[in-house]
């Protein structure tokens, strides 16, 4: 009976409890899976309609950083890495091209050696020795073991004219005042008293003497020791043509000449070389500095 009893109550009691309270069933696995894990939802309380989300913890995983190669930081930081890497190379470029436009000059081809002098272009090769014929009658018949012609060699007055410091020193030597500038233009063709600083090819030296009241002749090459002779004998100063081995040329007078040594005398008008030289007329036509190439000659008057 006793144990009726208590069997009884505890039925009763738990029956209370029951009504009590109510617990919902714990979620399975697959069910927090499913929500997002624990504390990520609640169950609907009784009267409810909608669920209210909690907001989810945040991952404690490290955000993966983009990749800086494509990053507009990293792409801007190799930008600047690439200027400064180019910059000597396009500031290189830049004084090149400004100096060749300031300077022409500079970006044209000139002689190998920059110490001798330049203000004559070879218009063709010549190999052969000229014989000419002057002129005029010599002022002496009697042959002469050497001669001197009184000719005074001008210093040229432009690095380039040397053509017309020798055509104007011959025509002194002739009787006729004319000045470098007054030759060069005759020659260039240029008028109101201005001629450029440039060097000349010898049609143009012919063109001088021409231009100033001279005759003149191409020889197209060098002359002989005896038509040396024979054009001093005249009175007929010649101008050469000699060519550098470096490159460039440079224009000459022979105003004289000595057979005991087959030697002549040659005026120079660069201001730093010497003005009377004397030369072995063998020497003179080739050596290791510069070789004879062109001669005009019977250069006098016209009437």
């Amino acid at each position: 009976m006793n144990v009726l009893a208590r069997t009884a109550r505890r039925s009763a009691g738990g029956s209370r409890r029951s009504s009590h309270r109510s617990f919902p069933p714990r979620p399975t696995g697959g069910e927090r899976s499913q929500r997002g894990g624990p504390g990520t939802h609640r169950p609907l309380s009784a009267g409810e309609t909608t669920r209210t989300v909690v907001p989810s913890r945040p991952s404690r995983r490290r955000p993966t950083r983009p990749h800086m190669s494509s990053s507009p930081a990293r792409r801007k930081l190799v930008d600047r890495k690439s200027i400064r890497r180019g910059l000597p190379c396009l500031l290189a470029v830049a004084a090149a091209f400004s100096a060749s436009v300031a300077f022409p000059s500079l970006a044209t081809a000139a002689p190998a050696d920059q110490g001798t002098p330049h203000g004559l272009i070879k218009t063709e090769d010549h190999t052969e020795v000229r014989e000419i014929t002057p002129v005029v009658a010599p002022k002496t018949f009697n042959a002469l073991a050497s001669k001197r012609l009184n000719y005074t060699q001008q210093v040229q007055q432009q690095n380039q004219w040397c053509w017309a410091a020798t055509g104007a020193s011959i025509e002194q030597t002739l009787g006729v005042t004319v000045s470098q500038t007054a030759f060069c233009a005759a020659g260039k063709g240029s008028s109101g008293g201005y001629c450029p600083n440039q060097p000349a090819q010898i049609p143009e030296i012919v063109r001088g003497f021409r231009g100033t009241g001279f005759n003149a002749q191409d020889a197209r090459g060098t002359i002989s020791f005896a038509s040396i002779t024979q054009q001093i004998d005249a009175g007929i100063p010649n101008l050469t043509g000699i060519y550098w081995t470096s490159g460039g040329g440079h224009a000459e007078v022979i105003y004289g000449y000595d057979t005991t040594n087959q030697s002549i005398l040659v005026g120079d008008p660069w201001p730093t070389y010497q003005r009377y030289q004397t030369w072995s007329y063998n020497q003179y036509r080739s050596n290791a500095k510069f070789r004879w190439n062109d001669t005009i000659v019977n250069i006098t008057k016209a009437r």
